[in-house]
């Protein structure tokens, strides 16, 4: 018979049991290229479906050779390509928590509110639909991204864990087209404003941008001094320079 000295020397010598590590942590993105699940018997059931639905996505915008990120519900990231792996490492685009973010400096607010907006279960529709944003650097004008959110059709379901989002990161030379939507979208450009400016970059004279657009030489004129106030230039050399540098990856 154990007397109470002997309970009192019994329990100081268990040791204590360290408290479970509750703190949340977002699930591990996967490359499409590794479909295999970490443990087979998960593959009945609709967890395992929507898993390998997001595989399948992955691998079909891995085939382009896109860098692009698969979305949850919850707007994290559970499937990424090879190219978007990439653009991971080498810094082009962040993780935070699971959630995509820009790189420092960057002004990505737009980007994020787009994905969460595709990744709620209230916007589901019939057909894939896509918005594009931008990211701006604060620090350089001419540091810009082009990020295509698409938000995936589905059926109504409680599962946040489905492929919800597609989220693209744009890379390589901008054609006139994409040049003309970020000097709307990043720099409050008019349409008009966009045209000229893009024409300038590819070294158009004032005169044939004129004829080109069916407009006055004068009207042209206000149009790039006005191009001249937004972008916080004061020449043509330099609207020409950071508009080129804009066309860039």
């Amino acid at each position: 018979m154990i007397n109470a000295e002997g309970r009192r020397a019994t329990i100081a010598k268990t040791p204590a049991r360290a408290a479970p590590d509750r703190t949340w942590r977002a699930p591990e993105p996967r490359t499409f290229d590794n479909p295999a699940p970490d443990n087979p018997a998960a593959v009945a059931g609709q967890p395992a479906l929507a898993k390998q639905g997001a595989l399948l996505i992955g691998a079909a915008f891995g085939a382009l050779g896109l860098a692009a990120f698969i979305c949850d519900g919850l707007a994290l990231v559970r499937v990424l390509t090879p190219v978007a792996q990439s653009a991971l490492e080498a810094g082009r685009i962040r993780l935070v928590n699971g959630h995509l973010s820009a790189p420092a400096h960057y002004d990505c607010a737009e980007m994020e509110a787009a994905i969460a907006a595709a990744a709620s279960s209230d916007l589901a529709g019939p057909e894939p639909t896509t918005r594009t944003v931008v990211n701006r650097d604060l620090r350089e004008l001419a540091r810009v991204q082009v990020i295509d959110v698409i938000t995936l059709p589905r059926q109504v379901s409680p599962l946040s864990f489905e492929p919800r989002a597609v989220v693209v990161l744009r890379g390589g030379e901008r054609n006139q087209v994409e040049l003309e939507a970020i000097l709307i979208r990043a720099f409050g450009l008019t349409p008009a404003e966009a045209q000229v400016g893009a024409l300038l970059t590819l070294g158009e004279p004032r005169e044939m941008i004129a004829a080109a657009r069916g407009a006055s030489l004068q009207t042209v004129r206000s149009q790039i001094k006005s191009i001249f106030a937004k972008l916080s230039v004061t020449r043509e050399r330099e609207l020409v320079s950071l508009l080129t540098k804009i066309t860039q990856r």
